[in-house]
């Protein structure tokens, strides 16, 4: 009988560290599909803590994510804003990237998440902000509860469609 209840709660205890651990490593595999992020509400337009996201573009080396309530609104102007990020993504790869790296090093790689992508999220934000970082996406649950356990910047929707967009990602890069 001791010996069924300590294989009972070995098993318990494995499940428990495979769904804390396990968990939050899963990442959006393919474009269209949705992942909730922690935001800060300080920040978010509708003061939101929490935010659901559409993958609309993943490169060799970020993950760019929309708020989907926003992203659904934005149907017709949906080619333009894929255009930008596209744009932005090679900005990203050839010059910001590079240059910010030789400079000031890389980013934790592959970081908390065991990947070396790193995220990017865009949602509405208060007017007069363009960006943020959240160190706090760089520990785990267990010490930050609303940790995205991700190398992660944030960006406004509205820089979608500002010529300076490669200057907002490029500064919101250096806190990474």
């Amino acid at each position: 009988m001791n010996s069924s209840k300590n294989r009972k709660n070995f098993i318990l205890i494995i499940g428990i560290l495979l769904f804390l651990f396990g968990v939050n490593i899963v990442r959006a595999a393919n474009i269209g599909d949705y992942v909730n992020f922690n935001v800060d509400k300080n920040y978010d337009a509708s003061a939101r803590p929490q935010l659901s996201a559409t993958l609309v573009k993943a490169t060799s080396s970020i993950y760019f994510y929309v708020d989907k309530f926003w992203w659904d609104q934005q149907y017709s102007k949906q080619n333009d804003i894929l255009k930008n990020i596209d744009d932005l993504s090679l900005e990203f790869d050839q010059k910001i990237y590079p240059t910010l790296t030789s400079l000031f090093g890389t980013e934790w790689k592959p970081g908390i998440d065991k990947d070396d992508k790193i995220t990017i999220l865009f949602h509405k934000m208060n007017e007069g902000s363009a960006g943020y970082f959240r160190s706090a996406d760089e520990y785990d649950k267990l010490r930050i509860p609303d940790s995205n356990m991700r190398e992660m910047i944030y960006l406004s929707t509205t820089q979608l469609i500002d010529s300076q967009l490669k200057s907002f990602v490029a500064h919101e890069f250096t806190h990474l």
